[in-house]
């Protein structure tokens, strides 16, 4: 079996978990089935970065096309148009599209991943136009393809009511964590890491991108009305987008040295914050899976968190909860976990990590495995 792999979406370290998602599980493809032959098709930036992770592998090959991804809609024509003839030529039998996104038309059968559906849910995380071609592509992808891949039973459920399709063909292939996040050495710490470690300040982390659905906002909020009471810092690690306004706003009313504002960090130069963190918040309102909760369960670090969408599939009974947009409570129960007896910490980092073990990018290869082989072997019977 030959499988083509869509890695056109992705621009490294701008594209959030999905960039995770799809080198996590990817890897674990390549490696679970030697016998199996993939062909990464990739664009100028990011073949380097996935040539450096996959070229060691005898069954990998790339095909490179010559366009920069940036924009957005020069990515959609290209893949609509050139993509088709590159997997033609590379005689692939199966195109997996792990990026929402698929050719409306190809020579053999595909699969796409839609991680969920949150420009339907938040539709002011887009731009009008976005909106409108993300729909499009979107609902024809989940026309076109044989298998919906999604990450949780949540966003299976979204997936049916929104695109209108059986609950039949989607598959769930949840995330994994890797092992580097129970891991207690660091070989090299990123200079921005190093300095908040260094100031030697106790701190909450936050990482998530600042859009309006991760609600920032109402964590700055919690923490401005524990100012008073902690000696804490909030570390907010993320890359600013269309709700970075609103977050602007509630620093300001923040004292410049109780918090700190951190770029992207890889997974890598994130592990010591998340392991050195007192409590890990994730404010959001909407997620296809919430793979920053299980890292930071997977570190050690206690979690607080809403009940909103996947999250309890992700946390169960392990992680702390709040209501949603609510920073008073938010407040309160960030106050009880930072609170905490050290033998009542302890024993839910440990129930967390033991949770967290159940979720690995082995398994999410699998699922993703089982689909092609599925739809392989339903193509060679028509």
């Amino acid at each position: 079996m030959r499988i083509g792999v869509n890695a056109l979406f992705l621009i490294p370290n701008e594209v959030g978990g999905s960039e995770t998602i799809l080198r996590e599980t990817l890897q674990a493809m390549v490696a679970m089935q030697p016998s199996v032959e993939f062909c990464l098709f990739t664009h100028q930036d990011n073949h380097d970065s996935l040539q450096n992770q996959f070229g060691k592998y005898p069954n990998v090959t790339f095909s490179k096309l010559s366009f920069h991804a940036t924009n957005r809609y020069v990515r959609i024509i290209r893949e609509q148009t050139e993509l088709p003839i590159r997997a033609y030529q590379a005689k692939v039998d199966i195109l997996w599209s792990p990026g929402y996104t698929a050719p409306l038309y190809a020579h053999c059968p595909q699969i796409v991943t839609i991680l969920d559906m949150q420009y339907k849910r938040f539709p002011e995380d887009l731009n009008f136009l976005s909106r409108l071609v993300t729909h499009f592509l979107v609902i024809s992808a989940s026309r076109q393809c044989e298998i919906i891949i999604t990450l949780s039973e949540f966003s299976k459920r979204e997936i049916v009511q929104f695109l209108d399709v059986p609950p039949t063909k989607v598959a769930v292939s949840s995330c994994g964590v890797s092992p580097l996040f129970q891991s207690e050495h660091q070989k090299k710490i990123h200079p921005t890491v190093q300095s908040v470690l260094q100031s030697q300040k106790p701190y909450i982390l936050c990482v998530a991108n600042s859009y309006p659905h991760k609600d920032l906002p109402c964590l700055v909020s919690a923490f401005k009305r524990l100012l008073s009471q902690i000696s804490h810092q909030l570390i907010l690690v993320g890359q600013p987008r269309l709700g970075e306004p609103m977050l602007k706003r509630a620093c300001e009313e923040i004292p410049n040295n109780r918090y700190r504002r951190v770029p992207f960090l890889s997974q890598q130069d994130l592990l010591p914050l998340y392991r050195r963190a007192d409590v890990f918040v994730l404010p959001s309102r909407y997620e296809g899976f919430g793979l920053p909760i299980l890292e930071a369960m997977s570190a050690g670090v206690p979690v607080l968190t809403t009940r909103c969408a996947s999250i309890p599939e992700v946390g169960g009974d392990c992680v702390g909860y709040f209501q949603e947009n609510n920073d008073q409570d938010l407040a309160h129960h960030l106050q009880v976990l930072l609170e905490m007896e050290p033998a009542e910490r302890h024993a839910m980092i440990d129930q967390a990590r033991r949770r967290a073990e159940l979720f690995t990018w082995k398994l999410a290869a699998k699922e993703v495995l089982k689909c092609c082989e599925q739809v392989a072997k339903k193509d060679c019977l028509k």
